[in-house]
């Protein structure tokens, strides 16, 4: 059994950071949210995190103020928290190609591409 608070600010302190560089709890699509005082009360509550079902709802996200966020995984039966980095775009290259089992990263050549 896992508590859903201690797991998430054992995280957030792992990866540097505190419930002051929160800038949004609530559900990926937005239109849920709450405080960190609301989700310390709702997260204070042990869930069993290796059932092989997902208990913690699947769209819960953390955003931090410099757009890292945490969301909800499983992996092979086991739920938890992962994070992404913010998308930063910087001089977008083009698109030549979107069939591809690859990345686009390696089936778009920038060089010798005429447009």
């Amino acid at each position: 059994m896992v508590n859903l608070l201690e797991e998430t600010q054992t995280l957030m302190k792992n990866i540097g950071y505190c419930s002051e560089d929160i800038q949004f709890i609530g559900s990926a699509g937005g239109h849920y949210r709450c405080t960190w005082k609301e989700f310390t009360k709702l997260a204070n509550k042990a869930y069993n995190n290796g059932k092989g079902e997902q208990n913690v709802a699947s769209d819960l996200i953390i955003v931090f103020h410099d757009g890292i966020s945490l969301h909800r995984t499983a992996y092979k039966g086991v739920e938890c928290w992962d994070f992404s980095q913010p998308l930063i775009l910087e001089s977008p290259k083009p698109i030549t190609n979107l069939f591809t089992q690859d990345r686009l990263y390696n089936k778009n050549p920038i060089a010798n591409t005429v447009f």
